[in-house]
């Protein structure tokens, strides 16, 4: 496995990410900007079916959209808040709530304009993009994982 700068604890933790890692480093090195930040939303999305597990979320790869899955976690969140001891609750929530939020600002900034054909990418753009993602990455690891081979 080639580990790249900075993405190292992302490839331990969300193995099935490696491919879009690598893709979207070539292309950001190549000047692909736009085909960067479409690699750097299948990392994302990683974290994002990964925080759906983690909640019991059921997952359907041929039906669920973002908006889906996202609407699906907010709802297991709210159930959760109600199922779990206070105490509990108040250590758990800060970490999905604020992934959430974060999954909902990318995918709003760069994950639509990008799939649905709408924007392109300047390399400073591009850069912006690759280095939030890595950040991302690096904080939903603290408490998820990629899916077991």
């Amino acid at each position: 496995m080639r580990a790249f700068a900075g993405w190292e604890t992302i490839i331990a933790k969300f193995p099935a990410a490696l491919d879009n890692i690598e893709e979207a480093s070539k292309c950001i090195a190549l000047g692909r900007n736009t085909a960067c930040v479409y690699h750097l939303s299948g990392i994302v999305q990683e974290a994002l079916e990964s925080l759906g597990r983690k909640l019991g979320v059921p997952l359907d790869p041929t039906s669920d959209t973002w908006n889906r899955l996202i609407d699906k976690i907010v709802k297991a969140i709210t159930a959760k808040s109600t199922a779990v001891p206070k105490k509990t609750w108040k250590a758990l929530e800060p970490f999905d709530s604020e992934l959430v939020s974060d999954i909902k600002t990318l995918k709003n900034a760069w994950r639509n304009p990008t799939m649905h054909f709408r924007r392109t990418y300047t390399d400073e753009q591009a850069e912006k993009v690759y280095a939030r993602v890595q950040e991302f990455m690096l904080h939903a690891s603290i408490h998820l994982r990629g899916k077991k081979s």
